[in-house]
């Protein structure tokens, strides 16, 4: 997820709250779908 722009580990935890807008949401998303192709792609998952 950091190679694509989200930090999980900047905090205690990895959580999503009120403070996050739908952009914020949508760009995680976005970044967890890329990351998990990337995955799929090295043949990981």
């Amino acid at each position: 997820m950091l190679v694509n722009g989200v930090d999980m580990m900047g905090g205690r935890a990895f959580l999503v709250s009120s403070s996050h807008d739908e952009d914020v949401v949508d760009r995680t998303l976005e970044a967890f779908s890329q990351s998990l192709n990337d995955l799929r792609e090295e043949g990981v998952v």
